[in-house]
């Protein structure tokens, strides 16, 4: 899933804007942060992992950045995260219709944040959650549309090979 967002998100350009030093400018690409669960601690911290050139690649290098940071007690324990990044945090115990987590601390920011839930099965179909947060300095609800509608797609397409 963090793939597949990784790859939609990057295919509209209004998310890669980003304020840097006062300055707006647009990554190339911009690229997942996201939130690991250390069970024995109760804790939570952000990492991310190269994308790499594909899916199989993106997929060794996320396994193993989890499991090189899995007990670590830091918040970022990889030291920093990258500038170019939108952050995909979950929520994998709870199915829910909204999930916001505005603070004030982001008013100031170009927020890009999606939230998973728990997936389930409804009615003979696998739903599941996806919340998008972004600061209207960027991008619309038409940018949004799109980015549901393309990842919808590309998960339909992944279901189908």
């Amino acid at each position: 899933m963090l793939y597949s967002m990784y790859k939609v998100i990057n295919t509209i350009d209004a998310f890669k804007y980003d304020l840097v030093d006062g300055v707006v400018i647009q990554w190339d690409q911009i690229v997942p942060t996201f939130s690991a669960f250390d069970s024995d601690k109760g804790l939570f911290y952000t990492i991310f992992a190269d994308m790499g050139e594909g899916y199989p690649e993106y997929h060794i290098n996320y396994t193993k950045t989890l499991n090189q940071y899995a007990h670590y007690s830091a918040m970022v324990p990889q030291g920093h995260l990258p500038k170019n990044a939108f952050n995909v945090s979950s929520i994998p115990w709870l199915h829910f219709d909204h999930f916001s987590s505005n603070s004030k601390s982001m008013e100031s920011n170009i927020v890009k944040m999606i939230t998973l839930g728990k997936y389930e099965a409804i009615n003979g179909q696998y739903l599941m959650p996806v919340t998008m947060q972004v600061s209207h300095a960027i991008a619309d609800g038409y940018h949004v549309a799109l980015f549901y509608d393309r990842l919808q797609k590309k998960l339909d397409r992944s279901v189908s090979e």
